[in-house]
């Protein structure tokens, strides 16, 4: 019985993982507001967020991979912010993603579920925490380039 109903949070996991890669996949291009608020809430809710899950997990995490982990998140991040074009409409700041989006997300996604796929069951904990640091890097050096990129735009 409890095995059912751990497959069945997985298969719902699952459906929800593809709607929303289908739902990105459909509006990635279109443009939305950006606010240093939003941005601001990445850049301490991300490593919040990850140190968090790394203590309620109980999973410690070896320098070398954390590290290993923080430099590609952090470059695929760079190069993902660097994919997004901010600018100024009628005085309000918007992003609109490059196709380029896409690949440095799909990197940064598929970093955790090939690893799922390969290794079913098997998946040490390590290899998760080091996928999250690196998804989390990622998001955070994303949203720290915007950050420090919204004062150049002009008006």
């Amino acid at each position: 019985m409890t095995e059912t109903i751990w497959q069945l949070i997985a298969l719902g996991a699952t459906a929800l993982s593809f709607a929303m890669i289908l739902l990105l996949a459909l509006t990635y291009r279109r443009p939305r507001p950006v606010s240093r608020l939003l941005a601001g809430a990445y850049l301490i809710g991300v490593p919040s967020a990850a140190g968090l899950y790394l203590v309620l997990a109980g999973t410690s995490l070896e320098l070398l991979p954390a590290l290993a982990g923080a430099a590609v998140g952090g470059a695929l991040g760079w190069w993902q912010a660097g994919a997004i074009h901010v600018y100024r409409r009628d005085g309000r700041l918007f992003s609109q993603n490059a196709p380029w989006y896409i690949v440095a997300w799909g990197i940064s996604y598929a970093a955790t579920q090939v690893a799922a796929v390969l290794l079913p069951g098997t998946l040490p904990a390590g290899a998760a925490a080091v996928s999250l640091v690196l998804t989390s890097a990622s998001l955070w050096t994303a949203n720290a380039r915007l950050w420090t990129g919204m004062d150049n735009l002009t008006p």
